[in-house]
């Protein structure tokens, strides 16, 4: 069911149901029918917490929420900084009619929590004001500050792209063509709404693809498969100081079959203090299966370090899926691959 934004919410009808996102991860809200309301207008009284455990906590008390049409902006609290923003939820979702009652499942969420959280909740590579947050436009909006399709504006600043998809485990998202180059720096985290890792497939996004192309600096990836690109699966281009864990480059979803890159795994080109990888198994990237170097340093890049990795083995380390090459250095200095750290040798 699709409520538009001609429909009249002036008077609330028995038999009318009602579903709303609360602004965030709001997947469990129970909501109240205010003793009160106002005359047209149906008015709710928000009782408690956000269910998802990195979701803001409203502490305040009870909010009352106004809607008016919910596909134009909503309406805003009149006791908060709370928007609604949407009343599309997943056939599963709890439906209402009347009194207390509890939403248990299947919301869409919409926008960021808090400043600098963009939310992908699709796996659909597509640009469009559905309310749906596409990884694509997640990118756009960090890098511009601005609400794209149907993500929230990102902050001047370090901006935090999150998943909240249906199934957990890894989904899958199969990219169209190449992704914007990542031009603020982000931490994009696939372990979150119930994930373990996000694939990123390549197969069908081009024969110039990047996987991700970072141009801005201090930017994280973690817990991400990054597989079948034309290119590169990871590309790391100028601004330094980025960090790359707990990924799998170049291979399937499992990490025990190859799915590899056109080219390097990851490059470093002309970037410096990146980090690759890390010193315990949680930070470990499995980088195998790719066409040319499994990591590759160039063009005066200084200061990397490469840490703890699995690089042409599957990611239990037990059997051989080979790059062309392992690590790769030229035309760079100073950079560390392995050392003497505990954990930091990348076995090949």
């Amino acid at each position: 069911m699709k409520t538009t934004a001609k429909r009249s919410y002036g008077l609330l009808l028995p038999a009318l149901m009602t579903l709303a996102v609360f602004t965030g991860y709001a997947r469990k809200l129970w909501l109240e029918r205010a003793t009160t309301p106002k005359k047209n207008q149906p008015v709710f009284n928000l009782k408690t917490k956000t269910a998802n455990p990195s979701a803001p906590l409203q502490t305040g008390g009870s909010f009352d929420l106004t809607q008016s049409s919910v596909l134009s902006g909503g309406g805003t609290s009149s006791g908060g900084n709370i928007t609604l923003l949407d009343a599309v939820g997943y056939p599963l979702a709890g439906l209402s009619t009347g009194g207390t009652y509890t939403l248990t499942d299947g919301f869409l969420p919409v926008g960021p929590t808090a400043s600098g959280v963009i939310t992908v909740n699709t796996t659909a590579d597509a640009v469009a004001a559905d309310g749906l947050c596409s990884l694509r436009e997640a990118i756009t909006a960090a890098n511009t500050n601005s609400a794209f399709g149907g993500c929230a504006a990102g902050t001047a600043g370090l901006d935090n792209i999150v998943f909240n998809l249906p199934g957990g485990g890894t989904s899958s998202i199969a990219l169209l063509s190449a992704l914007p180059a990542i031009m603020e720096p982000v931490t994009i985290d696939g372990a979150t709404g119930g994930a373990t890792r996000i694939e990123l497939n390549g197969i069908n996004a081009g024969s110039s693809a990047n996987g991700l192309l970072i141009t801005a600096g201090n930017s994280t990836l973690s817990s991400l498969v990054i597989n079948r690109f034309s290119l590169r699966g990871i590309y790391i281009q100028t601004g330094g100081g980025n960090t790359v864990q707990n990924c799998y480059i170049g291979l399937n979803s499992a990490g025990n079959v190859g799915a590899g890159n056109g080219q390097e795994g990851i490059i470093i080109d002309g970037s410096s203090g990146n980090v690759i990888g890390g010193t315990t198994p949680g930070t470990r990237n499995v980088v195998s299966g790719n066409n040319r170097g499994g990591v590759y340093i160039t063009n005066s890049s200084a200061n990397n370090q490469v840490l703890g990795n699995y690089i042409g083995t599957n990611a239990a380390g037990t059997a051989g899926i080979l790059n062309e090459d392992g690590v790769v250095l030229e035309n760079s200095s100073n950079n560390v691959v392995g050392g003497a750290a505990t954990g930091a040798l990348c076995p090949k």
